[in-house]
């Protein structure tokens, strides 16, 4: 079955519309078919809803809004500042007789964002903050009644404002032309003095109003790599392919405007020919968007067809068709040609900057912690009675030190191969997720899964699972040249706290509020996992803090037999995870995520060890895991990018409404067993055996550091629509992608 551009598109597809939509029935069906965001055309323009001081006309808007809300479309506010004067009524300007100070006019313009945001809290999910400030010709601003009173100030307030009456709304400046050079200039300018100021801008507009033939893709190229460079997201924000040459119309001092105003050729039907120009024209503007599919956040259409465009009247009458529905809403060879693009398998280095901005976009939270789904945050009450359940086990920050721990140690290899300011960001963003998740507990070595809504409240059962990637996300970091001095000691110190803690403990982990004084999990077990992640720890302490009594331990604990075993911690090593079938049974057939991090630290203490024999054992215990996984990568292909199941897990306090005392961690086991498996649904289930498991297995693969299954690992990564996934597990492509040998 044909797919639509809502289905399609990696990014959020998006249109703007008429103001009148909800008295437009006819239209629905396209637009809920193609599109998902939906930006009203005029009536939230300052002239819309607030033309004179007396009064405001907010009728028009609301219906917009609750008819898009009613038909699951998200709505992009558009747009608060219009930094132009015929465009900004002009009471905004005057304070009587006079010109308004720069303290009347900012605190008018305090005054409509805080009415205007306030009013649609959390039924507008973006803003159009600032529209079109850049100045055409040799000024950096557009000079008007905003810049006169207040000069540049009045940009970063509006986004304060906004930020303040709508924390949770991306926040967006749009301009026209700034892909071009010059213009883009001053657009990276201004950007850059924003974000000195800490300004809380989401992305930048493009609008992408385009003429046929003369579409600038290698300045928008440029564009789109320079706010790759400073981590900006984009929105293409009006785009349309005139099909009828404008340009001439503002050229020669407008002396061409009588003239154009007689053209007109395609009244009875745009020609085949042009049709298929234009068709090739937007592929090729889609190739591109597909390239840098990391930047993209939303495409949006201006209009929803030919007969509803404003370029019929714009800047002269005409009859045009320049978007992809023609004037009965029937697909154009443009309509094919886009979804034809938009279906393309990416490039494994594509698909990889696809989950990468997915992760980013909707998983990291604010402390740079990794959740593990998209839902509401447990309270700081539902931390302490243990609900869902003392563990924490199926709630958002399940696994936070696990997931960014593994993550850290992939983003730290992103980052030394780019050497992109971003990355690296990024990357000291994790390392604080990873401090906070071990600075919230009065409990010495305790490493909470997460936080929940205040920041700090937090479930009270960690375990070995959560703690041994704590310790692989720091080493990879602070072997890295990512952090400051200041930096280092603090995290250095850190880590020697925890290590020391856990010596203490016996290598047990350690749990805190009711269960203050209980342990889950340890390292000092018989099993292959138990083996590799206690030498790891020992080693990777040593090469953080320096101090040589954590390789004094490593070397002795190799050649220790743990309790039950005939065979000592070096032999094990080498026998791999099918060793610990016996304990977990069909590892590979859902468990292998469980062995990313012992496969990432025994290649670690494989690149590390300096005694041959020791290295070589280290080197057969990664070959038996490569092999033994290799098999699970080609379940890729079982997962289809178009199921439609049911993924009730975010909705957890629906799903899990069953709730008792937990005593022990037993109650707390038995309580994470009960739940509403309808509500739940088997969306979830369905991700772990089809997605998690197979790139968990690729990133084992490539962990073991040769090339023989480079081409199934690219196959499996580059295999999944990133943007429908709802558990954040495909961390795991970046973490195989980055494990891989670069190509020479």
């Amino acid at each position: 079955m044909a797919q639509t551009l809502r289905q399609a598109s990696p990014w959020a597809s998006g249109v703007g519309l008429a103001d009148r939509i909800p008295d437009r029935p006819a239209d629905w069906s396209l637009l809920t078919a193609q599109f998902s965001h939906v930006t009203p055309e005029n009536c939230m323009k300052p002239a819309a809803l607030r033309q004179t001081d007396k009064a405001w006309n907010f009728e028009q808007a609301d219906k917009f809004v609750s008819f898009a809300n009613s038909k699951d479309l998200k709505v992009v506010g558009h747009c608060l500042v219009w930094a132009k004067d015929d465009r900004t009524p002009a009471w905004f300007y005057q304070d009587g007789a006079a010109p308004a100070t720069k303290e009347v006019l900012l605190a008018r313009m305090k005054s409509y964002i805080d009415t205007v945001v306030g009013r649609y809290k959390g039924k507008i999910s973006s803003w159009d903050v600032v529209n079109e400030a850049l100045d055409d010709g040799k000024a950096e601003l557009r000079e008007s009644g905003w810049t006169r009173a207040a000069g540049e100030d009045f940009i970063a307030l509006a986004f304060e404002y906004a930020h303040a009456a709508d924390p949770s709304a991306m926040l967006i400046y749009n301009d026209y032309n700034n892909e071009l050079d010059g213009k883009r200039e001053k657009m990276l300018g201004l950007l850059a003095r924003l974000k000195a100021r800490n300004t809380p801008l989401h992305a930048v507009g493009l609008q992408g109003h385009y003429e046929l033939d003369r579409v600038p893709y290698e300045a928008l190229e440029k564009t789109l790599i320079a706010l790759r460079g400073i981590g900006m997201k984009v929105v293409v924000s009006e785009l349309d392919i005139d099909v009828i040459p404008r340009g001439r119309w503002w050229a020669d001092g407008n002396k061409h405007r009588a003239e154009m105003a007689k053209i007109n050729p395609y009244v009875d039907g745009c020609p085949p020919e042009v049709l298929a120009r234009q068709a090739e024209q937007y592929a090729q503007l889609f190739r591109l968007f597909r390239k840098y599919g990391d930047v993209i956040d939303r495409v949006s259409f201006w209009n929803l067809h030919d007969g509803q465009s404003w370029l019929n009247d714009f800047p002269w009458k005409r009859v045009n068709h320049p978007l992809l529905f023609d004037r009965q809403g029937k697909p154009k060879p443009a309509y094919d040609a886009v979804v034809k693009e938009l279906v393309v398998k990416a490039e494994p280095a594509q698909a990889i900057e696809k989950a990468h901005a997915e992760i980013w976009k909707r998983f990291v939270d604010e402390h740079g912690i990794v959740r593990d789904y998209v839902g509401e945050l447990p309270t700081p009450e539902d931390c302490r009675l243990g609900k869902p359940n003392a563990i924490g086990w199926w709630s958002p920050i399940e696994n936070g030190p696990m997931f960014t721990g593994m993550y850290l140690n992939a983003m730290v290899e992103r980052a030394r191969r780019s050497g992109a300011a971003a990355d690296k960001e990024q990357a000291r963003k994790l390392s604080r997720g990873l401090l906070k998740c071990a600075s919230v507990s009065d409990v010495p070595g305790f490493v909470a899964r997460g936080v929940g809504s205040d920041g700090k409240c937090h479930y009270p059962l960690s375990s070995d699972d959560q703690m041994h990637p704590w310790f692989l996300g720091m080493h990879a970091y602070l072997l890295s040249d990512i952090p400051s001095t200041e930096e280092r000691n603090v995290l250095v110190a850190k880590v020697r706290e925890v290590a020391e803690s856990l010596e203490g403990y016996g290598w047990k982990v350690p749990c805190d509020g009711a269960f203050k004084g209980d342990f889950r999990g340890g390292f000092k077990g018989e099993h292959f996992r138990d083996v590799v992640r206690y030498l790891y720890l020992l080693r990777a302490t040593h090469e953080m803090t320096g101090d040589g009594v954590w390789l004094e331990r490593y070397r002795k604990a190799l050649t220790e037999k743990p309790a039950k075993s005939a065979e000592t911690r070096q032999e094990i090593c080498a026998l791999g995870c099918p060793r610990d079938l016996e304990f977990i049974p069909h590892i590979e057939k859902g468990q292998l995520w469980i062995y990313v991090g012992s496969q990432a630290g025994l290649a670690k203490l494989a690149a590390a060890e300096t005694d041959p024999v020791v290295k070589a054992v280290y080197l057969k215990g990664l070959e038996v895991n490569a092999q033994f996984a290799l098999p699970a990568v080609a379940t890729h292909a079982q997962f289809d990018n178009a199921d439609q199941k049911i993924f009730g897990s975010a909705d957890w306090r629906a799903v899990y409404t069953t709730w008792f005392p937990q005593v022990t961690q037993a109650d707390a086991q038995r309580l994470s067993e009960t739940g509403d498996m309808k509500k739940r649904g088997t969306r979830k289930h369905y991700e772990s055996t089809w997605m998690r498991n197979p790139l968990a297995a690729a990133a084992i693969v490539a962990l073991a550091g040769d090339e023989s299954g480079r081409a199934s690992i690219l196959k499996a990564v580059g295999s999944y629509d990133y943007a429908r996934i709802n558990m954040a597990e495909f961390f795991f492509a970046e973490c195989a992608y980055y494990a891989l040998p670069p190509l020479k």
